[in-house]
């Protein structure tokens, strides 16, 4: 029973999943929707406050998204008997804000810049857009310390690519490089 629950609610919890992955080809577009969503309600929140403080309903009802149930829920006094929308709730939403335009212009970077694709001592070491992954492949099995130092430095060995691997990042060129460099 118990164990029915549990895969239950991982299937709602897939279901509802809305998060946006980098390597997903409509990231950005998604990203941008998100980036509206959030805008459109952090000047919702900041209108209504303003017109909370007013004590003008008909100016909020006015407003895009509002409704009498909205009004009547935030004119009526909270636990700690204040009315409107709550301080953090506009400073987390300006936070999500910064975070996913941050996003998209990291994304749009990524995108724009050239591949990097070098062999170095024999080793091939490049970015793999399609995987969204760096790679690097050895001519032959690579020593325990240089094995330790892709295992220390977040890549792992994908037999399906036949490559030590982590996903694109900064981080991940310059470790890659890096190692490969420390190699022999």
């Amino acid at each position: 029973m118990n164990k029915a629950e549990y895969y239950h609610d991982k299937a709602e919890s897939i279901e509802n999943n809305d998060a946006i992955f980098s390597d997903d080809p409509e990231a950005i577009q998604k990203l941008q929707e998100k980036l509206k969503n959030l805008q459109d309600a952090q000047t919702f929140m900041k209108g209504s406050n303003r017109f909370i403080k007013k004590k003008d309903k008909v100016g909020c009802l006015a407003m895009q998204f509002a409704t009498e149930k909205i009004w009547v829920e935030l004119t009526t006094p909270n636990h700690v008997n204040r009315i409107g929308f709550a301080a953090y709730r506009l400073t987390n939403n300006n936070a999500n804000i910064r975070r996913v335009e941050s996003r998209i212009k990291e994304l749009q970077e990524q995108e724009s810049k050239g591949g990097f694709d070098q062999i170095i001592q024999g080793i091939r070491a490049f970015e793999n857009k399609a995987a969204n992954r760096t790679q690097l492949i050895f001519e032959s099995k690579p020593c325990d310390a240089t094995r330790q130092q892709l295992k220390g430095h977040g890549f792992r060995w994908a037999p399906s690519e036949g490559a030590w691997q982590r996903h694109i990042s900064a981080s991940a060129l310059y470790w890659a490089k890096y190692i490969v460099e420390s190699e022999n």
